[in-house]
C-alpha cells in the first residue's frame, strides 16, 4: 500500500490568496511581499519593481485557484 500524502500535489496545500498568483504570490506567501489585487494596481498601488503574474486566459487562473491541475500549463 502506498501512503496518502503521495496523493496531493504539494501546491495544492497553498492557501487559495496565493495560488495562481507566479512569483507574486510566493515571495507574498513568504512575508517579503504583499499581494495588490487589479483595482489597486490601476490605482497606482504597485511599487517599483513589483513582480506580477499575467494570465492569457481567465479560465485557466480560476482552475489553478481551485486546485484543478491544469495540464495544458
Amino acid at each position: 500500500m502506498f501512503p496518502l500524502l503521495i496523493q496531493i500535489p504539494e501546491w495544492r496545500t497553498l492557501p487559495e490568496e496565493y495560488r495562481g498568483k507566479g512569483n507574486a504570490g510566493a515571495i507574498a506567501y513568504a512575508g517579503m511581499g504583499t499581494l495588490v489585487d487589479s483595482s489597486g494596481i490601476w490605482s497606482g498601488q504597485l511599487r517599483p519593481g513589483a513582480l506580477m503574474q499575467v494570465w492569457r486566459y481567465k479560465e485557466d487562473y480560476e482552475k489553478v485557484v481551485q486546485g484543478v491541475n491544469v495540464k495544458k500549463l
